[in-house]
């Protein structure tokens, strides 16, 4: 199975050119502030991709689909779209077996100005992973687990790393895992990283910049 994996279009979706794969993966910030013109925009697009099946989580970037008084309207959206395109996924804390493969998805990242779908580090953020089946095959997560690939280049006297070590430590307990996509982080966007016999790739398209320079990851599993 082909998987090729996209992340942070930020609305620039039509600007980029997509392989060719048996799966087309996003991982969340399609949009910038999540309006329902980009949603509907996005999804026109990605469930036209000639992948047999797309599967795609939210983002930070998506904001309202989360919560407040638009949440239902989106999801109305996409459960539209999924119905008029039965190979479209969306995956918000859940799971889809395609061609025997579990892929498992969910748009959490840590809590940072409360964007959507932020949680804070520590135990509530591991409860969260902790909801990740055992036997997940394909990983989706908006962002990316602490030490791979989640280099930032201004850490404002943070740590330079600021993926996600809950995420890291439940990634140690999936032994199935064969991939982990993700994005958020910008700056290592198009690039991979094996270890433990799963592959880490940062999907993200667009550079701290907003330009679309990154390539789309094309995985084999």
């Amino acid at each position: 199975m082909k998987i090729v994996a996209i992340s942070d279009t930020h609305q620039l979706h039509n600007k980029i050119t997509v392989p060719l794969g048996d799966v087309l993966l996003h991982c969340g910030d399609f949009t910038n502030k999540g309006t329902e013109g980009a949603l509907k925009d996005f999804l026109g697009w990605f469930s036209s991709q000639p992948h047999e099946h797309k599967i795609f989580i939210a983002g930070n970037h998506e904001l309202g689909l989360d919560r407040g008084p638009m949440r239902d309207r989106k999801l109305a959206i996409i459960k539209g779209f999924m119905e008029k395109h039965p190979n479209l996924h969306y995956l918000e804390n859940s799971e889809v077996t395609v061609g025997g493969v579990k892929f498992y998805g969910s748009p959490i990242t840590p809590w940072f100005f409360d964007w959507a779908w932020n949680v804070r580090r520590g135990a509530p953020i591991a409860a969260a992973w902790d909801l990740i089946p055992e036997d997940t095959q394909v990983l989706l997560t908006h962002g990316p687990a602490y030490g791979i690939l989640d280099t930032v280049l201004e850490s404002f006297g943070r740590d330079s790393h600021q993926g996600c070590a809950d995420l890291r430590e439940r990634i140690k307990k999936l032994s199935s895992l064969k991939l982990h996509a993700f994005g958020h982080l910008h700056l290592e966007g198009g690039q991979t990283l094996a270890e433990d016999g799963v592959t880490f790739a940062n999907a993200a398209i667009c550079d701290d910049a907003y330009h679309t320079v990154h390539p789309p990851i094309e995985v084999e599993i």
